[in-house]
């Protein structure tokens, strides 16, 4: 442990020269050593019912000060909770001074290493009775790994197997149960916690023996002269890179575009409800769209993701195992339905009353003015609402990431796995969405122009 202390100091000198240190009362100065976590790792590190962190890594932390200097400085410890494939971007961003979550030594993570703490290794966790014993067992088959970590590295190396990544490790047991995956990839200690306490079972062989390590920033200010704050855009920004983003941005603008269309069917529906003179179909589309205006879509995904099929599977005792990105379609109709159908709405009500009555008077059905008559330049007076919504869903497809979907974000959070350059990465990744977004927002202008000239 000695190099790590080392590398502590290090850090609250850093700090203290940053100006987070200050002067108490006693004449010992403190300084805050702001440390990155991911507490979503038990029992590395979780919250408790108290939301407080707790765990093996929380309790190494309280530890520290015995091993610093305390007689002219006190420490103090401050947590940054964050995604686990964040902590390193926030390392090399100086938003952090030091990360503990269970790390796994890579050379090629720009970061400095303590001396190892515990032994580990990288196991799959199954459900019982699936018969997976051995690694061979898991080829061809759904894995599911936490983004950025060597269990997702390990898991891409089995022959076959296709490997779903999401920020969150806890998120993988829910859909494990669901059986969405057949295994989910994590370290020994964390799979002997879920095995316990949701009845799981460990596969047997492992698939990576490793050590864990705590990690901190390289050096302080004085330390890293020279030190690149995009230390892999050279690297990353190469034509099969740029061909890879440009790849899952068409994925993205076509999952959006979809939904869009989907949605807006969905929308004419709930709002012919709407304005039904039967009570039920009226009450029907107000629920519907006050619970999906009211909920967040990404509860709702996670919830069609989850849930949903574990339901199905309950009744009718089958596997329900649908494409992640059939269920991303889904959950982005239903959403942006209910937003549509209040646009459809107001389009409606903009459309002179004296319409309805003189199509009444024309002997037409209330359900062929809607159609012919009314819903047509209610259509043409919210277009602009309606580009505005496929901009935002455009943007809300970087959700879907959450159930292993690869879109445009997913692809950049595998870049900077891939190089461990998440500023690179993530810098990258924002003209591709500035390029969709503006260029729709453009055409969309266009034709309001050429619509207006045609009135």
């Amino acid at each position: 442990m000695n190099r790590f202390l080392k590398l502590s100091i290090a850090g609250a000198l850093a700090c203290t020269m940053a100006g987070c240190g200050s002067r108490a009362s006693s004449g010992k100065k403190t300084v805050t050593i702001n440390v990155a976590i991911a507490p979503d790792y038990a029992p590395y590190e979780s919250l408790n019912k108290q939301g407080k962190i707790v765990g093996f890594d929380a309790d190494m932390i309280k530890l520290f000060p015995s091993y610093l200097n305390t007689s002219t400085t006190t420490y103090k410890f401050k947590y940054n909770q964050m995604s686990f494939d964040n902590i390193i971007t926030q390392l090399q961003a100086n938003q952090a001074d030091v990360g503990i979550s269970g790390f796994s030594y890579n050379k090629k993570r720009k970061v400095s290493w303590s001396t190892p703490y515990a032994a580990t290794a990288q196991m799959a966790v199954v459900n019982k009775g699936s018969g997976i014993k051995t690694l061979k067992d898991l080829e061809g088959k759904k894995l599911a790994a936490q983004t950025g970590s060597t269990g997702e590295e390990a898991a891409k190396k089995v022959k076959g197997a296709t490997v779903s990544s999401v920020s969150n490790a806890q998120e993988n047991f829910p859909a494990l149960k669901a059986k969405q995956f057949d295994a989910v990839i994590v370290e020994l200690a964390v799979a002997k916690k879920y095995a316990k306490a949701q009845g799981f079972d460990i596969m047997p062989q492992s698939l990576k023996d490793e050590k864990n390590y705590i990690v901190a920033k390289q050096g302080n200010t004085k330390m890293i002269k020279g030190y690149s704050m995009f230390p892999a855009l050279g690297q990353i920004f190469t034509p099969s890179n740029l061909l890879y983003y440009f790849q899952f941005a068409l994925i993205s603008l076509g999952l959006a575009a979809i939904s869009l269309a989907i949605g807006f069917v969905l929308a004419v529906l709930l709002q012919a409800m709407r304005m039904s003179s039967k009570k039920v179909l009226n009450a029907i589309s107000t629920f519907y769209i006050e619970v999906i205006r009211g909920t967040p879509m990404l509860v709702q995904i996670s919830y069609i993701f989850t849930v949903i099929p574990l339901i199905i599977g309950q009744i009718t005792g089958s596997v329900i195992r649908p494409n992640q990105y059939l269920i991303g379609v889904i959950a982005m109709s239903m959403n942006t339905a209910a937003y549509q159908a209040e646009f459809i709405r107001s389009g409606i009500n903009g459309v002179a009353k004296g319409q309805w009555e003189a199509c009444s008077t024309l002997g037409l059905s209330k359900a062929d003015t809607l159609r012919f008559i009314i819903l047509p330049q209610a259509v043409k007076l919210i277009i602009p609402t309606l580009v505005n919504e496929f901009v935002v869903l455009i943007k809300d497809t970087s959700l879907l990431a959450t159930i292993g979907a690869v879109e445009l974000f997913q692809a950049s959070k595998n870049i900077g796995n891939t190089y461990y350059d998440y500023m690179s990465a993530y810098t990258l990744v924002i003209p591709f969405y500035l390029v969709m977004t503006l260029t729709i927002s453009y055409l969309s202008r266009k034709l309001e122009k050429r619509l207006s000239a045609s009135d």
